[in-house]
């Protein structure tokens, strides 16, 4: 059967992209030409009978045959016209009321459109042949196995190009990432040496008595405190849209947070002429939440209020608003203080502020005000009310968007009145005592650690799903192990270090702290990073896991004794295993940086070892090729070819893969990086349709690998 070629297919392919076919004979040729077409010409659908005085009519090649294999069939129709087969079908059908003409679509029309029309026909009718009307006139036979093929080709289609439109956005995001992280050391660094400077110049020139170059030296340190906020609220929100903005919460005075904030704020209030009013009462008493953030948002709202405000009065009001009903929310409370109907999705389901006070801060003007329709794009990132307003006043239009996220994060919001020409009143929400998202957890009890059988060995269970904790317990119970279980990362990790036990095996996908985190954790602590840990994911991520597989990692600043450490557990490891090859002699160290380079050549040789060096990874392969290292110091980040690449490399030759590899590297390493690096999960079982005897059997793998390598150490 001819398919369609997938490579030629596109999202907007026509059935004109299809192969088809045109087998036509006269009304008066035997039927058994048409059955030796058939069957010498598998890839044929069906077959037109052309009339004289009538449309042609059309029979399927799987209708043909099934008349054929009717009693005396072939009798009747083998030697006989085609018309009389065409005619008996048509009036046997048409009297039994299931006679249909066939299906004639466009050549122009979409495969997907099509697909749905051929199988919304009725069931009798469903698989017949399509007739393909071509522009000329001409009609052609479609198959409708083709079609389908054709469509279900289009669906892989379609996702390849969502999944590279994901990749690009990943990467995108990825680029975005790296670029904000690398502007927040570029430009920081360099402006805070302005601020600096410019600061401690402004002094001398004071006491000197230069009054002038004073002043210039503070419009200097003025733009620069300016440009760094900037770049703090660009960064700011870049970390907010990603998800990786942190709150931290601690309790702090209320009123003490108002009268610092007041003070700050006073000199630009009093810039255009403008006073300030501050009442509230004085049991505000304390809050538990994000003292940064808060201080932050009055910032914004009363420096937005300065300067859209001139010859004019801003009020500061605080209250603190009792919570009577449990289920009111930040939409119930602001809608009471406002006198607003509700509008539904207010706040992101998570934290829960049932049982907490409100406190109001209101901050009012009496200057430009604003339209309804500029009220709308307010809280909108990168935007003011209009271009004319960020002409005159200036600003990146990121303040009033970042006060708003602020305080979302919190559980509380922002809103606004205005009047155009009148002023603007915003109202800030907070509760009282800002509560992080719950975390589900559930402990396994001192009972239930007692009740551990004496065996000498322990498993581990790190899942969120109880289900498995049971099915773990039953089972792994039975073959003589005592089961811990744990529902979330944290108390994971907890009983790992209470319990140190022979094996852990852990969820990936949790909630609150994945398994790549608590892996993480596991392996940077000295007293279970030896534990034998076997991930269970419904995600087919063992490349991830396994594919560059180091020997081992240390963060700069390099430290000397860990490093000395390493490398004789290598030596004696490799010794032991390998009494042939010898000792840890020679070691090869790939570093881009010359001083550290040079610092490492210093202290291995001091310490007796015969050590090469190279500057990239490139430069590490040809080293290794001439003289091959017992061992390999490996820096991550490096131009040319950096330590993912050389270790990808280094994979590639069979002679090499032996070779122990420390990674140094200054970057921080992210979980999946780790896992890549690290070589830590031993094993990596799929949790769908997983074999709990097969479960066992790596446990016990494990737990004696790790026994016979105390025995060695």
């Amino acid at each position: 059967m001819l398919y369609p070629e997938q490579d030629r297919l596109t999202l907007d392919s026509t059935l004109a992209d299809l192969p088809s076919h045109n087998f036509q004979v006269p009304d008066s040729t035997p039927g058994q030409v048409v059955s030796h077409a058939f069957q010498t010409q598998p890839e044929l659908p069906g077959v037109m009978i052309l009339f004289d005085e009538q449309p042609p009519g059309i029979i399927s090649r799987r209708k043909f045959f099934e008349w054929l294999s009717r009693p005396y069939g072939l009798e009747i129709y083998l030697k006989r016209p085609m018309s009389v087969l065409w005619s008996t079908i048509q009036a046997v059908e048409t009297k039994s009321g299931i006679y249909s003409p066939p299906l004639h679509l466009p050549a122009s029309c979409k495969i997907h459109e099509a697909v749905d029309i051929a199988l919304a026909r009725d069931p009798q009718q469903a698989y017949e042949p399509i007739a393909l009307v071509l522009p000329d006139g001409q009609v052609r036979f479609l198959d409708l196995h083709i079609l389908l093929v054709a469509h279900s080709r289009l669906f892989q289609l379609a996702n390849q190009t969502i999944e590279e439109k994901k990749d690009a956005a990943i990467a995108a995001n990825r680029a975005k990432s790296q670029f904000l992280a690398n502007m927040s050391h570029e430009l920081r660094t360099p402006l805070n040496a302005i601020l600096g400077y410019s600061e401690m110049l402004q002094e001398d020139a004071e006491d000197t008595g230069q009054e002038d170059l004073s002043l210039d030296l503070q419009k200097i340190h003025g733009a620069g405190k300016h440009l760094l906020g900037i770049i703090n609220d660009i960064l700011d929100l870049s970390k907010i849209e990603a998800g990786r903005m942190e709150l931290y919460l601690e309790p702090f005075d209320i009123e003490s947070t108002l009268q610092e904030v007041v003070s700050t704020i006073e000199p630009l209030i009093e810039k255009n002429s403008n006073a300030i009013a501050v009442r509230y009462a004085p049991e505000l008493g304390s809050m538990w939440a994000d003292l940064t953030k808060v201080r932050q948002n009055l910032f914004n709202l009363l420096s937005n209020a300065a300067k859209f405000t001139e010859n004019g009065t801003i009020s500061l009001e605080v209250t603190r608003i009792p919570n009577p009903q449990p289920q009111d929310s930040a939409q119930a409370v602001l809608c009471a203080v406002l006198s607003q109907p509700p509008e539904s999705g207010y706040l992101k389901p998570g934290a829960s502020h049932a049982e907490s006070d409100w406190i109001c801060f209101k901050i009012k003007d009496t200057g430009i005000g604003m339209t309804p329709e500029q009220i709308n794009r307010l809280f909108e990132a990168f935007t003011q009310a209009d271009a004319s307003t960020t002409r005159k006043y200036g600003g990146t239009g990121l303040g009033l968007a970042i006060s708003k996220r602020f305080c979302e994060m919190m559980g509380g919001d922002i809103t606004v009145t205005s009047q155009e020409g009148e002023g603007s009143t915003f109202t800030m929400l907070l509760p009282a005592q800002v509560k992080t998202l719950p975390t589900l957890e559930q402990e396994s009890s001192k009972a239930d650690l007692e009740a551990l059988p004496d065996t000498g060995k322990t498993v581990l269970v790190i899942d969120d799903d109880p289900t498995v904790h049971e099915l773990m317990q039953r089972f792994l119970s039975k073959e003589g192990w005592g089961v811990a279980v744990a529902s979330n990362g944290d108390r994971g990790l907890e009983l790992a270090k209470e319990l140190h036990p022979d094996a852990i095996t852990l969820d990936v996908m949790m909630p609150h702290q994945d398994g790549w985190s608590v892996l993480c954790a596991l392996k940077a602590d000295p007293e279970l990073a030896d534990i034998p840990t076997i991930v269970l994911t419904m995600m087919d991520n063992k490349p991830m896991g396994m594919a560059l597989g180091a020997s081992d990692y240390m963060m700069k600043p390099i430290d000397r004794h860990r490093l000395i450490a390493l490398l004789h557990k290598y030596q004696q490891r490799q010794s032991e295993s390998s009494p042939d090859q010898g000792p840890v002699e020679s070691i090869l160290v790939v570093e881009d940086d010359p001083a550290t380079r040079d610092l490492l050549h210093r202290v291995l040789e001091n310490h007796g070892w015969k050590t090469f060096v190279a500057e990239n990874g490139r430069r590490g392969l040809e080293a290794i090729a001439a003289h091959p290292p017992d061992l390999i110091l490996l820096d991550l980040m490096m131009p040319e070819m950096d330590g993912f690449e050389f270790l990808n490399a280094l994979k590639q030759y069979p002679h090499w893969r032996s070779i122990p590899v420390v990674v140094m590297t200054a970057k921080d390493i992210t979980p999946q990086e780790y896992l890549q690096l690290q070589g830590s999960v031993q094993t990596i079982l799929q949790k769908q349709g997983l074999s709990f005897e097969r479960l066992c059997t790596e446990i016990r793998t494990m737990i004696a690998e790790a026994c016979r390598h105390q025995k060695v150490g």
